[in-house]
């Protein structure tokens, strides 16, 4: 559960110099200058606290104690060595130390309110709930109408974990002060602690807007609670009930709305963001989020949908027309393709914006190029781009895809010399990046292995940081353990990336079960990882795992099978009946390869498992 959240008490807390570094965070305002006990120091030289620090530092408390129990003794009032000595207490467990000391500091001054909150805090770390209690009411009973001195009281509570006490003590404000919406916060935070999270969102909303502070971290904590596990139905059923009473609420409405996405009630988030957009005048802006947000998601028809309807009831508005590009790209995510390059035609048609044309016409080449394979439409498109518009973003993109079309139909030489062709010195650098990889790339799939190892050093070494350094690595370690070794295999593997790139599945299939079936050579190991890759691309899940198996009982000594390995965990990941064995197979491979680059992402995976996962 998210951690109830401190407020309002930063400006109360003790001057920092007065904390050693283990209780500086405490949760306790200093007293004010009218009632405070203890003063700075100045008979205690800097050295002594400095000594002091540094014995805390390396874990000497009971020698830190020992000493500032000395100290004490001459300068009893010194509020440096008291916070000192309640931190070397605090660490060795001596709460009736703590006690003591503080109880002393109180029977002087009874009107230090520092020291008895303190008091009440040692209390709650040594688990004497009776005596908590007992101080809770004498503190409270002390400092009548102080609504500062509830607060504080109530986040001490809910730090420790006291939250039926700390409900009581604001139900008990509420009536002091005749105020049904104080501490609304802090009694929402303890209701989620419980679960019951439609409890606590009626009190969130007992804030009033007008209080804006708290109100901010009213619409925070809500954010929070419709992404936890679990809140969503609750908390939706809690807004409804809101929406019941005042049916314009658009905080409700607004959070009503990413808890129906986050519970992926989208036909009722599409319902509840038309009412929004309604009553907001954003003129559509609102439902162009909620496209946006399931585009992310490639949830087309939802997509659709909301563009549908921005289309109707906005028809003249030209300030979010992306959202007939989203439209365009949800219809070509479906499958409809002609239906798809019917929009790009309309906005090609209509849109004000050259940058619109030119963006449209690359959508529409992009659906011939990589969906229908009709290369020749594709090419003729991409030829208006580059005469046409004077754009260079959309000019290079354009060039680009037609070098990487000669790549398509075999043309190698016409490829390099179109890639050479955009070479430019005032190119940004991730775009020589992208040439200089695919002309290295030629090389490699010409079987110039000398040539393309340079090529691919040489990509490595002016773009350290780029997108195909890791690529550029790989291939360049390949060629240098297997060109003089397994020339036949690498061939086969040259092979399988050139028949990658002219989208020849059957080939890459063939060529990489045939540098298995060599044995052990150096290309074993990336060909498997590889070719299990290239069947769950084809969403074979079980060719994926054939091959899986397969380098598992022949190459599990390979360096590449911890990455075959991964990828048969973030299959079963995908399953809810083998969730537990994917959480099995990340914590193998955190234990046994450490240092393999993928480790971080393997880890938050599992974290994302744990969360769900059953018991046993």
């Amino acid at each position: 559960m998210k951690k109830f959240a401190i407020i309002a008490l930063i400006c109360l807390l003790a001057p920092a110099v007065g904390f050693s570094q283990g209780n500086a965070n405490r949760l306790v305002p200093a007293a004010t200058d009218s009632t405070r006990p203890l003063r700075p120091g100045t008979a205690l030289p800097l050295d002594k606290i400095v000594g002091v620090r540094q014995m805390m530092a390396q874990g000497a408390y009971v020698s830190a104690a020992l000493l500032l129990e000395g100290y004490i003794k001459d300068d009893p009032d010194n509020y440096i060595i008291v916070d000192l000595l309640l931190n070397c207490y605090d660490e060795l467990k001596l709460y009736d130390k703590s006690i003591t000391l503080l109880k002393n500091r109180i029977e002087k001054n009874p009107g230090d309110i520092r020291s008895q909150y303190l008091l009440l805090e040692v209390y709650l770390k040594s688990g004497s709930d009776t005596l908590a209690a007992d101080q809770v009411n004498y503190i409270m009973a002390a400092n009548k109408g102080n609504k500062d001195i509830y607060g504080t009281v109530i986040q001490l509570l809910v730090k420790y974990g006291r939250t039926a006490l700390a409900q009581s003590l604001i139900e008990k404000g509420r009536k002091e002060f005749n105020h049904p919406e104080f501490f609304a916060v802090e009694s929402a935070a303890i209701l989620e602690t419980k679960g019951a999270y439609y409890d606590a969102v009626m009190e969130y909303f007992k804030v009033p807007r007008s209080d804006t502070l708290r109100f901010a971290q009213v619409e925070r904590s809500l954010a929070e609670l419709i992404r936890y596990p679990g809140a969503p139905p609750d908390v939706i059923r809690a807004f409804n009930d809101i929406l019941k009473k005042s049916p314009d609420d658009p905080l409700a409405l607004r959070m009503l709305g990413e808890a129906y996405v986050f519970n992926n009630q989208y036909p009722e988030a599409f319902e509840v963001n038309v009412r929004l957009d309604s009553i907001s005048n954003m003129q559509g802006q609102l439902l162009f989020q909620y496209m946006r947000q399931c585009r992310e998601r490639k949830l087309y028809e939802q997509v659709i949908k909301a563009s549908e309807y921005i289309e109707r009831r906005y028809p003249q508005n030209t300030i979010i027309s992306e959202y007939k590009f989203y439209n365009a790209e949800a219809l070509a995510g479906l499958g409809k393709f002609q239906e798809a390059l019917t929009q790009y035609e309309k906005i090609i048609a209509q849109a004000p914006q050259q940058r619109d044309k030119a963006e449209a016409l690359l959508g529409a080449a992009g659906i011939y190029r990589y969906d229908l394979r009709r290369y020749d439409t594709a090419r003729r498109l991409y030829d208006s781009v580059v005469t046409a518009f004077p754009f260079a973003a959309w000019r290079f993109t354009a060039a680009l895809e037609i070098a990487k079309l000669l790549v398509v139909e075999g043309k190698l030489d016409s490829a390099q010399a179109a890639f050479t062709a955009l070479q430019n010195d005032r190119m940004r650098p991730e775009n020589r990046e992208i040439i200089d990889y695919n002309l290295a790339l030629i090389l490699f799939y010409r079987r110039q292995y000398d040539d393309a190892n340079t090529a691919f050093r040489k990509v490595m070494a002016q773009y350290p940081r780029g997108y195909y350094l890791n690529d550029a690595l790989i291939n360049s370690l390949l060629i240098s353990e297997n060109s003089g070794t397994a020339g036949g295999a690498l061939d086969l593997y040259a092979g399988a990336l050139f028949y990658e790139a002219r989208l020849m599945p059957d080939s890459v299939e063939k060529s990489l079960h045939a540098v298995i079936d060599m044995g052990e050579t150096p290309l074993v190991g990336q060909a498997g990882y590889k070719l299990a890759g290239f069947y769950l691309g084809q969403a074979d899940t079980a060719g994926a795992m054939n091959v899986i198996e397969r380098m598992e009982k022949n190459y599990g000594t390979n360096y590449y099978f911890p990455y075959c390995l991964k990828l048969k965990g973030d299959i079963l990941a995908q399953s809810a009946e083998h969730k537990n064995e994917a959480a099995e197979i990340y914590k193998s491979i955190l234990e046994k390869y450490g240092n393999y680059p993928f480790i971080g992402e393997v880890r938050k995976s599992l974290q994302e498992l744990e969360k769900y996962r059953l018991p046993g």
